[in-house]
């Protein structure tokens, strides 16, 4: 499954055009449209309602946690030149400090910068980076549905020092996100095919036969879980070796062990 969340509806169009998209009757909180495969959320701007509506979507479509989820959207930059598309590799929320950094496992072939979400239009571009409204709302609720390797922001920036946002107009936002869209989608295909490693059965297996070897509380359980998924991305193997388990039948020290697995696994782009 993939899922974007996106602010706009400008924003929206060229990607409900490219995926032929059908509008959802039935949601009366947030705009959805879906094919078979595929979700799209218009939330609005705010990373609190980029938040509420990744909890919407995650409902909606069945509670998948194997899910793809993209934020894709504008946002300013000091001095990037407008129309660059970026992936974004470290998120700030500027009213807490708050620093997320979400992760890659393949060449992704797009320029990569920090972000700051912020709570109003950002005029003064004090820092060489790019500025939104809704990433530091949308990744961490995403990033509790799904693994971090599928979680992932992309940027175009809109507006810059020299520009300004004066000549932005919704139409001219649906002209730059059209240009996009064939980038996007490449993005995207990555992704889905890097989720498709994750075999549930597998997964399922791996999980209770580690939940034998110790009492893990329903949090430990979903945080081992994660791991287990996070394992099958980044090595292509279907189980954790057995030392994660052996001679020990603490939870923390079974967590920790494979917590420190997946910290010293070599990614291989």
């Amino acid at each position: 499954m993939l899922n974007f969340v996106v602010a706009l509806p400008c924003e929206a169009k060229p990607l409900i055009r490219h995926y032929r998209l059908k509008k959802r009757r039935d949601c009366h909180a947030f705009p959805v449209y879906l094919n078979a495969h595929i979700a799209l959320i218009v939330s609005g701007s705010g990373k609190t309602s980029a938040a509420a509506a990744c909890a919407f979507l995650q409902v909606y479509t069945g509670n998948r946690s194997d899910a793809v989820w993209i934020n894709l959207g504008i946002a300013g930059h000091s001095n990037a030149e407008v129309g660059t598309m970026f992936v974004v590799d470290k998120i700030t929320d500027a009213e807490t400090l708050h620093n997320w950094y979400p992760q890659s496992v393949f060449k992704v072939g797009l320029p990569s910068a920090c972000l700051k979400t912020v709570a109003c239009v950002e005029k003064e571009y004090s820092e060489a980076l790019l500025y939104d409204m809704e990433a530091a709302g949308f990744y961490p609720t995403a990033l509790r549905f799904s693994t971090a390797e599928l979680v992932h922001c992309i940027k175009l920036v809109s507006d810059n020092a020299v520009s300004g946002r004066s000549e932005i107009t919704r139409a001219w936002v649906t002209e730059l996100m059209t240009a996009a869209v064939e980038s996007v989608v490449l993005f995207a295909s990555e992704l889905l095919d890097i989720a498709a490693q994750i075999t549930s059965d597998d997964c399922d297996q791996a999980l209770q036969a580690i939940l034998q070897k110790a009492h893990f509380s329903q949090s430990q359980s979903q945080q081992l879980n994660q791991l287990l998924k996070r394992y099958q991305i980044l090595s292509g193997e279907p189980q954790m070796p057995v030392e994660i388990w052996q001679n020990t039948n603490s939870s923390r020290e079974i967590l920790k062990r494979a917590s420190t697995l997946l910290d010293n696994q070599p990614v291989n782009f």
